[in-house]
């Protein structure tokens, strides 16, 4: 199962999946976030909210799965603040839902699908965050997804779990894949490029190299990869903590991505500056050394090969 599977990131995975034969796919969500036409492969798909246990329940009864990846959250920052309880009632309730019917059901393998924005404002200019530094999440949206893991990590024992903080996820595999109406940086870019309207940076007085907020920026094909090697890891009881970061240790700053995604694109993107927005971190990098040394996971594509993927595709 994957939830969230007509998402960005999820239908990556699912494309990821689905290409080993080994494996039968089933794809739930509720398409506040997914698009049906997301489904290349035409794989199982079930419009179901995971906060609806009934649905919910009867799915898994059903299908009796061997791993669940679930992907399915809300995820704006800026809409958390407003919508607090919609947050903690989609990203903690219906967490703790599948992870019942998991345990109920013999599921064998648990991924959670976790954010760098657990860690929260704790980082200085240069400074990489490891597993193992102090969470206190600067938004609501950390808070949900901090408690989400916590739950998680109370079934440990009842099957393998894989916790992965993603850092910011970027690239496309396919046009119908791409992330194009999210509201995420790189999707707001997608749209000022095809529109030839302005993209807003909010806030240039953070304490940078140039005052934009800096990201540690991964690309989505290795982020479907290691999410789906996971649950083919020969040794995982020899991991004593399976929570691993996802992102690849650099940082780049606002300006910096709108003047790479302007040179992939070939047209100087207009850029619009705003006031910051509540609940943003200035910075964020990840330290990747643990998934490096006990996954032997690296990313393979750089920054300039995530954003030709996508200027590439928007050119067909």
């Amino acid at each position: 199962m994957i939830t969230g599977g007509l998402g960005y990131i999820g239908s990556h995975l699912a494309l990821e999946l689905s290409s080993n034969k080994d494996h039968e796919v089933t794809i739930i969500d509720d398409l506040s976030n997914g698009f049906s036409q997301r489904n290349i492969q035409e794989l199982d798909f079930f419009k179901i909210d995971i906060t609806d246990d009934a649905k919910v329940d009867k799915l898994f009864q059903l299908k009796k799965f061997d791993a669940v990846f679930h992907l399915a959250a809300k995820k704006s920052v800026e809409d958390s603040m407003s919508d607090p309880e919609g947050y903690f009632k989609t990203n903690v309730k219906g967490t703790e839902n599948l992870l019942r019917n998991s345990k109920a059901t013999g599921v064998k393998h648990f991924v959670f699908a976790s954010t760098c924005a657990v860690y929260g404002e704790l980082l200085t200019s240069n400074s990489n965050v490891d597993e193992d530094a102090r969470l206190e999440p600067a938004n609501v949206y950390g808070e949900s997804k901090l408690l989400a893991e916590e739950a998680v990590k109370e079934y440990d024992g009842d099957f393998q779990i894989y916790i992965f903080r993603f850092f910011n996820v970027i690239g496309s595999q396919h046009k119908v894949l791409m992330d194009a109406e999210s509201g995420s940086l790189l999707s707001n870019l997608i749209h000022a490029a095809i529109t030839r309207g302005p993209f807003t940076i909010f806030g240039t007085d953070y304490p940078t190299r140039d005052g934009t907020c800096i990201r540690d920026y991964i690309d989505v094909r290795d982020v479907s990869r290691a999410l789906a090697s996971s649950i083919h890891w020969s040794n995982p009881n020899k991991i004593q903590n399976r929570i691993f970061n996802l992102g690849t240790d650099r940082g780049t700053t606002v300006l910096e991505m709108v003047d790479e995604f302007s040179r992939q694109f070939g047209r100087e993107i207009q850029v619009k500056l705003d006031t910051r927005r509540p609940g943003d971190i200035p910075i964020i990098m990840s330290d990747t050394s643990k998934i490096k040394r006990e996954m032997n996971f690296s990313s393979v594509y750089s920054l300039q090969d995530s954003l030709g993927s996508v200027c590439d595709l928007l050119t067909l």
